[in-house]
């Protein structure tokens, strides 16, 4: 089978299960990071630790992974508090009996899914160093109201999606990563991402623009470099992903169909896909440079 374009390439697939994730698209790749890419889903033995700036595509990648591996995929969403029991699962009280209610990784060991554990490098180093043993493909064993052993199934494997490698290289670019234990990075298989180049980017998004934006697609896509250019900076919070930029295209004629001008509905859709989850400061910053890019 012809994988990632490498005709001698083949992926390791598994039985189908619930929760597989629809095809999200297409992966763009350059040529090296599509032959570690290709490499690991060949010989998928460590869990895989992706990390890049934010919107780059982490995690459509790793549900493209699910996908067309047809493993199930179970996401969590880490943070800086997030503890042991927050990942394999804890003791609660059902029905006047203790008992223990598992996490995403225990569902994912029981199961054989994929668990995705997002923003990764939040996660304080002692978290994951508990974890050295699941990393390596080993049961898990829990002493919570007596010893427990969880083997994991076929298919079970962990995905972390970080903005930094993990060593603590970048800290000052990403408020609240952590200088994790080397041991535990070296558990892992590291690719790195980033944005797709602008020429293929303004390819796709000309493919899906409406006729009348077709001739402001490279104004499209300027903006959106100059909006990531600002994350990378810390200027704003996030960088914007080819999928907000997509839908900012797309939403654009919907707001003119409203009687906005041309300009405010460009204006008004960035702010409905992207910006108006920010702060009101950086909303204005993402305006600004999106505006100097229609000029």
């Amino acid at each position: 089978m012809e994988f990632l374009g490498l005709p001698n390439m083949k992926a390791k697939t598994f039985e189908q299960q619930i929760g597989i994730p629809e095809d999200p698209g297409q992966v763009y790749l350059d040529a090296e990071r599509k032959a570690y890419l290709a490499a690991w889903l060949a010989n998928p033995e460590r869990p895989l630790w992706v990390y890049g700036p934010t919107g780059c595509g982490k995690t459509h990648l790793a549900k493209w992974i699910a996908h067309h591996t047809r493993r199930g995929l179970i996401r969590f969403s880490a943070n800086g508090s997030t503890d042991v029991e927050d990942l394999v699962g804890h003791l609660t009280l059902v029905d006047g009996e203790v008992i223990h209610q598992d996490g995403p990784i225990t569902t994912g060991m029981r199961q054989g899914q994929m668990v995705v554990i997002d923003e990764g490098d939040l996660i304080a180093p002692d978290v994951l160093t508990a974890l050295h043993a699941v990393l390596e493909g080993e049961p898990l064993v829990l002493n919570k109201g007596g010893v427990v052993t969880v083997v994991p199934r076929p298919g079970f494997q962990i995905i972390v999606t970080a903005n930094s490698r993990g060593d603590g290289a970048n800290r000052n670019s990403y408020k609240g990563t952590k200088e994790l234990n080397q041991a535990t990075l070296n558990r892992f298989y590291r690719i790195e991402m980033d944005y797709m180049p602008s020429e293929i980017e303004m390819d796709l998004i000309k493919a899906k623009a409406p006729r009348s934006l077709k001739g402001l697609v490279s104004s499209y896509v300027k903006a959106a470099n100059a909006i990531r250019a600002a994350a990378k900076a810390q200027t704003i919070e996030r960088g914007m992903s080819t999928r907000d930029l997509i839908s900012w295209v797309e939403f654009t004629p919907v707001f003119r169909e409203t009687g906005a001008s041309a300009r405010d509905s460009m204006v008004m859709a960035l702010n409905a896909v992207f910006s108006g989850g920010l702060e009101d400061n950086e909303r204005q910053a993402v305006k600004a440079l999106a505006t100097s890019c229609f000029a």
